[in-house]
C-alpha cells in the first residue's frame, strides 16, 4: 500500500513498482484529454449560443399586406413585436445553456462553473443591453396615412415614402390613398370644368347662416386660380375631400378600441396624416441612437396626452378670422388619446339643457369653463357635453347631419361626403333640406366649400380633439386655440415681420434644396430621389 503521507514510502514504492508508474502516467494523460474535450465542447456551445442570437436579430421582419395600399409589420401591434425582439435578443442563462445542449448534439449538460463560458455569456449580454439602450423608444407605435393620387409621379413618391421612413422600425402600418378610394371615386373623371366654375361661384357668393363657413367659403376655390390649372382643376377640387376621408379611413380601424377591448388594431401612439410629397426624418423626430434623447415628439408631445400637432401651423389674420389649420403638406400628428377622443361615440345630446343649466359646461372644482380647461384632461362625460354644446352653434352647417351615437369622426365624414361635387348644381339644392334627428325638416345652406386642411383644423379646434393651450396669453380666452405647431412652427398669414419669419421653423423646409438632413424634421415637396438620399 502506498502511504501518501510518507515521502520515503512513496518514493520507495514507486521505484520498486514500475507498472504502477506507467499506470499513473496514463491516468494523468487521460485526465488532461478529458479536460480538453470539456473545454472544446464548452467553446462550441458558447459559439452556438452567439450564432442563435445573431440569427434571431438578422431574421427579416414579418410583413403582410391587407390590401394594395397598406403595409403592416405584423398582425400584432408593434409594442408586442418589439418586446418579443428584446426577449429574443436577451436570452437567460438557462436558455443559453439549453441552446448549447441542443447544438452539441449530445444533450450533455454543460459545466455550470466553466469560467470561459460565463465570461462570454456576460460579454454577450452586456453588448446586447448596450444595443437595446441606444435604440429609440422600442415601445412606440407609429401609423402613417399618406394621401396622394394615381398619377405616376405621385405613385413614385408614395413608393419612396414606403421604402424610406415608412419602413422605419417604429412604423407599424403604412397606408396610402388615391382618388380610387374617394367616396366619389369618379369625381376626377366626371367633374367638368364648367361644373368646377359653378361650384366656385356658389361657394364664394351664396349667403349662409353658418358664421365659420361664411368666413371660409368666401376664399375657397377662386376661379382665377383654378382657371390656370386647366384640366387639372377638376382633380384639385375633388382632392379637397380626400384628406379628411383618408383620416376617417384610418380612424375607422381603431373604433372598436375606443368602446371595447377586442379590436385587432389598437390605436398607435402616433398617427401621421400627410401628403405624398411629405418626408419625415424619423431620427430627428423620434431621436437617434442616443439614450439621453428620445426625440422631439415623445419629449414635447407625449403619446399619453391629448394632442394634435401640425407639422406647420397656419394662423389666419387674427382680427379677420381667428382660426388655425395644418398645412397638409407638412403633415399632422395625432396622439393616442386624441385618436380615442375622435372616435368616441356621443350619446343623446337632447338630454342636456345648456340654457337652463350652465353648470354642465363648468369645471365642478374650479367653476371655470370646461372649454378652456388646461390643468387636467377632460373626462369622457365632459367631452360629450362640450361636443353637444358645440353642435348647437352649427358653425359650418354640421348640426343637421348629426345623429345620436355618432363620433366626431363620423360627423366629419358625413359633412365631407354629404354634398357631392358631380352634378352639384342639382344635388346641392336638393340636399339643403335634411331630416333632423327628431324627424323635423332642417335647412342647411351648405355645399362643401372648404379646403381639406380647413376641415382638419375646424374639427380639431372646435371639437376639443386636442388639449387647450393656455400658455399663450393672447389666446387664453379662445377655446379654439388647440392645434399645436411642431416645435412652435407657425406660418402667419398676416403682416410679414422678422419675428413671424423666424417662427416658421419647419415651415421653411419646402422643396428638395431646403430639406437639410441635420436640422429638418418634416419636409414638403420632396422628390423620390431626395427621399432616398435623405434615408442613406
Amino acid at each position: 500500500m502506498i502511504d501518501l503521507g510518507s515521502n520515503n514510502k512513496t518514493k520507495t514504492s514507486t521505484e520498486s513498482n514500475p507498472i504502477n508508474s506507467v499506470g499513473k502516467l496514463f491516468l494523468v494523460a487521460f485526465s488532461i484529454s478529458l479536460l480538453s474535450i470539456v473545454c472544446v465542447v464548452s467553446d462550441i456551445g458558447s459559439i452556438g449560443s452567439i450564432n442563435i442570437v445573431k440569427i434571431i436579430d438578422d431574421s427579416p421582419k414579418q410583413m403582410f399586406r391587407s390590401d394594395t395600399n397598406t403595409t403592416y409589420k405584423t398582425s400584432h401591434d408593434a409594442s408586442a413585436e418589439n418586446r418579443s425582439k428584446i426577449s429574443a435578443a436577451h436570452p437567460t442563462t438557462n436558455e443559453i445553456r439549453q441552446n448549447n445542449n441542443n447544438n452539441n448534439g449530445q444533450g450533455q449538460e454543460q459545466q455550470p462553473h466553466d469560467h470561459r463560458q460565463q465570461q462570454q455569456e456576460k460579454q454577450q449580454q452586456q453588448q446586447q443591453q448596450k444595443q437595446h439602450t441606444n435604440s429609440p423608444s422600442r415601445t412606440t407605435v407609429v401609423d402613417i396615412m399618406s394621401v396622394g393620387s394615381n398619377l405616376e409621379e405621385e405613385l413614385q413618391r408614395m413608393k419612396a415614402q414606403r421604402a424610406t421612413f415608412g419602413s422605419h422600425a417604429l412604423v407599424r402600418r403604412f397606408q396610402t390613398t388615391t382618388e380610387f378610394d374617394d367616396h366619389e371615386s369618379k369625381c376626377h373623371t366626371d367633374l367638368t370644368i364648367p361644373a368646377v366654375k359653378h361650384i366656385s361661384s356658389v361657394c364664394r357668393t351664396q349667403y349662409t347662416e353658418h358664421p365659420e363657413l361664411m368666413k371660409m367659403r368666401s376664399r375657397f376655390a377662386v376661379w382665377t386660380y383654378l382657371e390656370k390649372k386647366g384640366a387639372a382643376a377638376s382633380g384639385w377640387l375633388c382632392a379637397q375631400k380626400r384628406l379628411p376621408e383618408s383620416l376617417y379611413k384610418a380612424l375607422q380601424d381603431y373604433v372598436k378600441t375606443a368602446t371595447t377591448t377586442t379590436s385587432v388594431i389598437p390605436p398607435p401612439d402616433y398617427l401621421f396624416l400627410l401628403d405624398a410629397d411629405t418626408y419625415l426624418n424619423m431620427d430627428n423626430i423620434f431621436g437617434k441612437k442616443d439614450p439621453f434623447n428620445d426625440g422631439l415628439v415623445p419629449t414635447k408631445y407625449p403619446s399619453n396626452e391629448t394632442m394634435v400637432v401640425a407639422g406647420c401651423l397656419v394662423r389666419e389674420r387674427v382680427m379677420e378670422h381667428n382660426f388655425t389649420f395644418p398645412w397638409g403638406g407638412f403633415g399632422t400628428i395625432f396622439t393616442k388619446p386624441s385618436i380615442e377622443r375622435f372616435v368616441q361615440p356621443i350619446g343623446d345630446c337632447d338630454a342636456y339643457n345648456f340654457t337652463s343649466d350652465r353648470s354642465l359646461l363648468l369645471d365642478p372644482e374650479t367653476n371655470a369653463r370646461l372649454s378652456t380647461l388646461s390643468h387636467r384632461p377632460l373626462t369622457d362625460s365632459e367631452f360629450e357635453r362640450l361636443v353637444c354644446a358645440k353642435l348647437t352653434e352649427d358653425l359650418i352647417g354640421e348640426e343637421a347631419l348629426f345623429r345620436n351615437g355618432m363620433s366626431v369622426a363620423d360627423l366629419m365624414y358625413q359633412y365631407v361626403t354629404h354634398w357631392k361635387y358631380v352634378d352639384a348644381d342639382v344635388h346641392w339644392k336638393e340636399n339643403q333640406i335634411v331630416l333632423g334627428k327628431n324627424g323635423e325638416n332642417k335647412k342647411t345652406t351648405g355645399g362643401f366649400c372648404m379646403h381639406s386642411d380647413w376641415v382638419i383644423g375646424y374639427f380639431v379646434n372646435h371639437y376639443y380633439l386636442s388639449s387647450f393651450d393656455g400658455e399663450i396669453e393672447y389666446f387664453k380666452d379662445n377655446p379654439e386655440n388647440r392645434l399645436a405647431g411642431y416645435d412652435g412652427s407657425e406660418f402667419y398669414a398676416g403682416k410679414r415681420t422678422k419675428a413671424n419669419y423666424k417662427a416658421r421653423k419647419q415651415c421653411l423646409n419646402d422643396y428638395d434644396h431646403a430639406c437639410d438632413p441635420q436640422t429638418a424634421h418634416i419636409c414638403h415637396h420632396v422628390s423620390p430621389k431626395k427621399m432616398q438620399e435623405l434615408a442613406t
